[in-house]
């Protein structure tokens, strides 16, 4: 009995200490209760960098139709393993006629990823729906991610008429949004909605946006959908250490401008999110 209420006191200490955790600036330590120890890295300082802006803009109207044809494409930034929910996400929405761009030069392996879930507990999101047998045959593919993706997508009923373009060279996310703006504005798109991994997506939007290198873009109304794969999100992301491996190098990526590892001011900019917002909300009233 004594055994079980130290246990109980334990795992609601631990309780108290991650809720401090997610809201904390400082890295935070977490027994269990049953001698276990986790480090939590700064939750509520990466949430407020990655992930809370995002909340505060509107979702575009993917199905943006006139006479001319579609107003909108659907760009889909492969992400390794986590290619196969950027497809899924968009083929929620997707209506025949949408037409979808899919980038992504790098294979997808990443069986790792299969063992990981699987050993959390997550054996829904460690297994798929289209016949995959072995985590091996479910994380691992010869092909890179776009073609990975474009063989999903059409898996999922989407048209391949309109998978437009399929950038299968792109290495980075910054080569990727190189590589798709020409397609995006030879077709005259007024609006782009770009679907990665929500880790991603804040740094994706910011690369679109440096006039630097993508000055084409200037007049194209963006929006961005963040993809929250295998069951993690925003809320639970910390309780999964290996994504920590994910989420660190974003923030250092979009670090202040001058501080070490940042690439605003070199790869992206920042964003002014009221004025994007506003934007988005414009562009769904006039179409």
């Amino acid at each position: 009995m004594a055994v079980n209420a130290i246990k109980r006191l334990g795992e609601n200490l631990g309780e108290k200490l991650l809720d401090k955790a997610i809201r904390s600036d400082r890295f935070v330590g977490v027994f269990n209760g049953i001698g276990q120890f986790t480090l939590y890295p700064a939750v509520g300082r990466i949430n407020r960098r990655i992930f809370d802006p995002l909340k505060k803009i509107p979702h575009m109207n993917f199905h943006h139709c006139a006479k001319g044809g579609p107003q909108t494409v659907s760009v889909l930034l492969g992400c390794r393993s986590i290619s196969e929910s950027v497809v899924d996400d968009f083929v929620q929405t997707y209506r025949q006629g949408d037409k979808v761009i899919v980038s992504g030069g790098v294979p997808v392996k990443e069986e790792y990823v299969g063992h990981l879930l699987a050993s959390s507990g997550k054996k829904e999101e460690a297994y798929d729906d289209i016949g995959a047998k072995t985590l091996k045959e479910r994380f691992t593919s010869e092909l890179c991610e776009a073609e990975y993706m474009k063989q999903r997508l059409l898996q999922k009923g989407v048209r391949e008429d309109d998978i437009i373009f399929v950038d299968d060279q792109s290495k980075n996310t910054g080569e990727q949004i190189q590589n798709v703006k020409k397609t995006i504005v030879d077709h005259g798109f007024k609006g782009a909605v770009l679907y990665i991994f929500s880790a991603s997506a804040m740094r994706a939007f910011m690369t679109a946006r440096h006039e630097a290198d993508n000055p084409e873009l200037n007049d194209v109304t963006i929006s961005v959908e963040p993809v929250n794969a295998f069951g993690y999100d925003p809320k639970n992301w910390h309780k999964a250490p290996w994504l920590y491996f994910n989420l660190k190098p974003e923030y250092t990526k979009i670090g202040p401008e001058g501080t070490s590892g940042s690439y605003v001011g070199k790869h992206c900019s920042e964003i002014d999110v009221a004025a994007e917002a506003a934007r988005i909300s414009a562009f769904n009233k006039e179409f």
